[in-house]
């Protein structure tokens, strides 16, 4: 656990001991001098951020003999990522990025590719884990422990434990990969075989002059924990997994105790015992000749017993969940700024942001199933990542609106001349790499970063205004926005896209006056609308949000930039003055209202309920009725709920304040209607020409006063002849059906799923007829959904329990605005939003998917105060033409002077629309137009090997291959993802 019960660096080094006894680079030093005494014995390790940590420790000559004990098979890798990431919470992208950083470190320092997959912690299992994480990786074999209790007696049973599992149904066979579930759900020894020093198992006693000698019964329980994991499995070879969190400290202890179980047991002869690695298992496994039963679909939810279902964790910490996802999505774009900067020479100008990103894709960060004191642990490394690389990023913007204001930028595609760019940026640069281990360290923010930030946003004689970006706009929170409009300050924007497609959006932006007037960079005018800060923002969120939010809808170019000017009091001929919101009071007398789009209309009533959702292109509508809700948490001895579980008891509507009406704000470019909840609101609001209606929800603080546990809710009703199906989304990727069913113990909590992206509510398509409905939710953070009854669809928000549920952290989910647990400090107050849209089944993937990738990969916004507005060309792109739109540019990373990691994905499956789900060809010169590309090298998942594309041959549902490595033409088709490297010349 590379945090749980203690930080990350608290394990490392073994302190805080009251809390917990560990400390792995003990355990490193320990096991390493284990395997130097005897070259039979083998160890698996994981975990590459705790690895990494040790292995800068070492001295040349250690570090020599822990590569011998590689190359001789001593010492083998499972995994192999930064952290062992979690299936529910965690994004795809981020999944991919953690385990590429620790595959990197484990190829360049030690020549290690890993083979098999080892994902035996996390509570339940995803489809994307088996085919993308692990079959796309190149794994041979996954392993885990955790499935349901009632699925893993049946598996017992069958003889299924281990299984052939293909998790897509678009990649079918071509991504299947051979996984073992541990028939004790659990990743420790068996019983009675723990001999770590600090456990209480009995060690061999083999000396018969002495008392306790016990061989003769060791070797007993040996041979029958043998036996009984041999009945549940086929053929003639069972895994002992010989160790637990935390284990050899004292590796002599336990290393020693099995020397002498091989020994005796072999001895004994009714089993054969050796020391052996899960690549070797997983070789043996598939050349036994077995036939190994097929797995479909994925392992959620998981539940160890019938009144203890983990699904709770789904949103635990929601904060904490946007703030890790909102990081993930900002290095992507950051590595393609600094693609186009040139690079920080011999290190990522990124390796902060990389680090904390792929650290708390674990499965006890991104969960919010930590102690507090950790969790604010994690909060504090993503803070100090993003503050580092919004370094680079707004020293590039501040260079390439100087580059266009010095004449270059256009809209034809021209991209931007790198060398000119990394000119303008090289004092940044130059001073970076020396400065990127000290800001490593512990304590906050560092002082090095907070005096290079002050220098970046001073005004020197003679230098750019630095742009400077707001992390909290969704609290009406920036100052450089909120000042200039105060003191009458031309303010220029810059909003970059990081999609490869042209893109269209809503920008929002506090101000502090309602005279405002928005132009483009070359001065044509832009229209706007002035909308006033909601009181539950000005009350409970941001004290000192300004009166007013700018909205105004920016036009950007793929990849690229384009640049805005915003006026405050007086305003220039040409430009158009801000339309001020129009604001009425909903009270529940009289009629009600329509808030509408060129795509869509929402109907309320005469106090401010939604009560039908019409999609005026397609034609299709239905009744919808928008409530919120909580469920009572259970708290005692049964099962409380909890971090990790989810226990109701009963459920409460939550009516709208008769003495605070909702309220109807409406313009020509934004209409909202606000409702008040008391210690919840909702905001819903459409776009003058946007298909999805937008709902803002924010929940807290939630009162404990009553001694009850909440789990909050929001629940959207529809017409929708859904019966007993949901669709969610498995790690951003595929969309899985699920049925509920009504028979589980505790059939609400039984029947939540795991979303990162979307839900939806699909009714079934009747002789191909256009006329079944799709109804859809977007979110920007994992949550847990559930439909419990036919057309409902309901999203867990926030929880806060007064209970631990038993699961090990030992505290309840009880956070504050203070981030701190038992102090007198408010609840935490949680805001985030939905994209909620109806559409013809036929059709509804490409709405769903294109705005799950909006969200995916969110715009990059900055800000600067400028004497006076320099007219300059609109915008630039840095690719020569857009993607298709079923194709998303997923990662670049500049890996050297003269190598980009470049990964493409397919955003739809098989059959899931009727133009998208196809193959699409693209070429990567029109993605990196000014780089000349001499080589490009088709490379696994994690681009740590060569892929074997000659083994997919055979399979008509992949893209084909490469002709050469001077080939740049790459063929995507449906839910695939290819990585490459690409040399320049």
């Amino acid at each position: 656990d590379v945090g749980w019960l203690k930080t990350v660096d608290q394990y490392y080094y073994g302190t805080h001991t009251d809390i917990q006894l560990a400390g792995v680079q003990y355990a490193l030093d320990s096991i390493v001098q284990g395997l130097e005494a005897n070259p039979d014995r083998r160890f698996v390790y994981v975990e590459s951020a705790f690895f990494w940590r040790w292995w800068d420790e070492q001295t040349a000559e250690k570090q020599a003999s822990v590569r011998r004990l590689v190359q001789s098979g001593q010492l083998e890798f499972a995994n192999g990522g930064w952290c062992m990431h979690d299936e529910a919470a965690a994004h795809y992208v981020d999944m991919i990025d953690q385990t590429t950083l620790g595959h990197t470190f484990l190829l360049e320092e030690l020549g290690v590719v890993p083979k098999v997959g080892w994902q035996v912690d996390p509570f339940g299992h995803s489809a994307a884990q088996a085919y993308l994480l692990s079959a796309e990786a190149g794994f041979k074999g996954l392993y885990f422990a955790r499935i349901t209790y009632s699925d893993n007696h049946q598996r017992q049973k069958d003889k299924a434990l281990e299984m052939m599992w293909q998790g897509s149904r678009t990649l079918g066979e071509s991504a299947e990969v051979f996984t073992g579930a541990f028939m004790r759900e659990t990743y420790g020894a068996p019983p009675g075989m723990n001999f770590d020093f600090e456990h209480d198992n009995d060690v061999v006693c083999d000396d018969p002059r002495l008392e306790d000698y016990n061989v003769e019964e060791k070797v007993q329980q040996f041979v029958e924990n043998a036996l009984n994991e041999a009945r549940t499995h086929r053929g003639n070879d069972v895994m002992f997994t010989m160790g637990n969190d935390f284990n050899y400290c004292n590796a002599n202890a336990y290393f020693k105790n099995i020397d002498k179980m091989i020994h005796y047991v072999n001895q004994d002869g009714r089993v054969n015992a050796f020391y052996s690695t899960p690549e070797t298992f997983t070789r043996a496994k598939l050349e036994s000749g077995e036939t190994f039963p097929k797995k479909y679909g994925d392992f959620f939810p998981y539940a160890n017993r019938e009144l203890s279902w983990w699904t709770g964790y789904f949103t635990s910490r929601p904060t904490q969940k946007r703030f890790i996802r909102q990081a993930g999505a900002y290095l992507q774009a950051a590595r393609q700024i600094e693609l186009l900067a040139g690079g920080c020479g011999g290190t990522s100008c990124n390796e902060l942001l990389e680090e904390a990103v792929a650290l708390t894709q674990h499965h006890d960060a991104i969960t919010g199933t930590a102690k507090q004191h950790v969790a604010n642990d994690y909060a504090k490394r993503i803070a100090r990542g993003l503050a580092d690389s919004s370094q680079l990023v707004n020293a590039a913007l501040t260079a390439a609106v100087g580059i266009m204001e010095r004449g270059w930028g256009s809209l034809d595609g021209s991209p931007p001349p790198p060398a000119v760019l990394a000119e303008d940026l090289l004092p940044l640069l130059q001073g970076r790499a020396g400065a990127l281990q000290r800001l490593r360290g512990d304590g906050g923010v560092p002082v090095e970063l907070v005096a290079a930030t002050r220098r970046l946003q001073g005004t020197e004689e003679g230098k750019a205004i630095p742009f400077a970006q707001c992390m909290e706009l969704n609290i009406s929170r920036c100052d450089v926005a909120q000042e200039a409009t105060k003191l009458g300050v031309t303010l220029q924007a810059a909003v970059y896209n990081p999609t490869a497609w042209e893109r269209e959006e809503y920008v929002r932006v506090p101000v502090s006056t309602d005279r405002v007037a928005v132009t483009l960079g070359n001065g044509t005018a832009v229209p706007s609308q002035v909308v006033p800060v909601s009181e539950r923002t000005r009350a409970d969120l941001n004290k000192d949000a300004p009166p007013y939010t700018l909205v105004f809808k920016a036009v950007l170019p793929p990849v690229g930039l384009a640049t805005y000017f915003i006026y405050s009091e007086t305003l220039p001929a040409e430009a158009q003055a801000a339309v001020m919101s129009q604001v009425q009071t909903l009270d529940g007398q009289g009629q009600g209202a329509s808030l509408t789009s060129s795509h869509l209309r929402l109907d309320v009533d005469a106090g401010g309920r939604p009560v039908k959702l019409t999609n005026t292109m397609d034609g299709v509508e239905t009744p919808l009725n928008v409530t919120m809700l909580w469920y009572e948490g259970a708290h005692d001895h049964k099962q409380s709920d909890g971090a990790y579980n989810f226990r109701p008891l009963g459920v409460t509507d939550m009516a709208p304040l008769r003495e605070k009406p909702a309220t109807l704000v409406s313009g020509p470019i934004v209409s909202e209607v606000r409702q008040d909840f008391g210690w919840a609101t909702l905001d819903m609001r459409v776009y003058s020409d946007s298909c999805a209606l937008e709902t803002e929800w924010t929940v807290g603080p939630i009162p404990i006063d009553d001694k009850k546990s909440k789990d909050v809710v929001v629940r959207f009703s529809t017409a929708l002849e859904t019966g007993k199906g949901l669709l969610t989304d498995s790690n951003g990727r595929d969309m899985m059906p699920r049925t509920r069913d009504d028979t589980l113990p505790l059939p609400i909590a039984a029947n939540y799923y795991p979303i990162t992206a979307a839900a939806a509510l699909s009714e079934p398509r009747q002789n191909n007829s256009t006329a079944a409905r799709h109804f859809a939710v977007i979110t920007e953070r994992a949550q847990g959904a559930a439909s419990l009854a036919s057309g409902d669809l309901e999203i867990m928000l926030h929880r806060r329990t007064l209970g631990d549920d038993g699961k090990g952290v030992g505290e309840p989910l009880n956070e504050t605005m203070c981030g701190c647990r038992d102090c007198n400090c408010r609840g935490l107050v949680a805001r985030g939003t939905h994209s909620v849209m109806l559409c013809t089944a036929e059709h509804g993937a490409k709405p769903r998917r294109t705005h799950q990738l909006r969200k995916q990969d969110a715009l990059v916004v900055a800000f600067r105060g400028v004497p006076e507005a320099t007219l300059i060309p609109a915008a630039f792109s840095a690719v020569a033409k857009p993607l298709p739109k079923n194709l998303q540019l997923l990662t670049t990373k500049k890996l050297g002077p003269k190598k980009i990691l470049l990964r493409l994905a397919h955003l739809y499956e098989a059959g899931e629309h009727p133009e998208l789900s196809s193959k699409v060809e693209v070429d990567l010169k029109d993605l990196l137009p000014a780089t000349p590309i001499s080589r490009v090298q088709e490379m696994t998942l994690t681009g740590n090997q060569l892929k074997d594309m000659g083994a997919l041959r055979a399979f008509p549902q992949r893209g084909r291959a490469l002709r050469g490595e001077r080939d740049t033409v790459v063929e995507m088709a449906p839910m695939e993802i290819r990585t490459f490297h690409v040399t320049t010349a």
